[in-house]
């Protein structure tokens, strides 16, 4: 630098380090939006799939334990299920598609208007009914017998195949009865 001031060369020199530090600012800016958006996302996916959870156990609250061989009972496939849950209602839970093909839930209670919950999974989701030798694709299970209910899972495809991915599931309260013989064979109330 000489007595009158900046030469030219040293002021193009400060320029180039400013636009540099500049460019680096604003990527670092659009790379640290891009995840907040992501984070967004993965929140907001894990808390529709919190309140879907929980909305279908909310339909078990009180209900349970669920078993094969109870009449009226439970009757469920890959799509639906449906159980009585009052003198004249009926608790159901459907799996249905949006117009963009992702996946929703349903849940009534017999009583008011239905709640729907987008669980924003792409392609078809079944339900899977989950006893105590494993997954069962409807219930009561074809196989005959006496089965409890441990879970309701929704599954990733068409059917409710062994190795579909778990989307989430959704555990059914095996309450037992005060006057309960807990039986070790079958583990449940006899």
């Amino acid at each position: 630098m000489s007595d009158a001031g900046y030469t030219l060369v040293e002021m193009l020199v400060a320029l180039i380090i400013v636009g540099l530090a500049i460019s680096g600012l604003s990527a670092g800016m659009g790379l640290l939006g891009r995840l907040q958006s992501t984070d967004a996302q993965a929140v907001f996916h894990f808390n529709a799939m919190h309140s879907a959870q929980l909305g279908i156990e909310s339909l078990f609250t009180g209900r349970g334990p669920v078993r094969s061989v109870d009449e009226p009972g439970l009757v469920g496939d890959a799509t639906a299920f449906r159980m009585p849950c009052g003198p004249e209602a009926a608790c159901q839970a459907q799996l249905t598609r949006d117009p963009q093909g992702r996946g929703r839930l349903v849940l009534s209670t017999g009583q008011g208007q239905p709640q729907t919950v987008d669980l924003h999974e792409p392609g078809p989701l079944s339900f899977s009914y989950v006893d105590e030798a494993g997954p069962e694709p409807v219930w009561p299970p074809i196989a005959g017998g006496r089965h409890a209910l441990r879970a309701v899972a929704v599954m990733r495809g068409p059917s409710a195949l062994a190795g579909q991915p778990v989307v989430l599931e959704a555990r059914v309260w095996s309450e037992h009865p005060a006057d309960c013989a807990f039986d070790v064979a079958l583990r449940d109330c006899r």
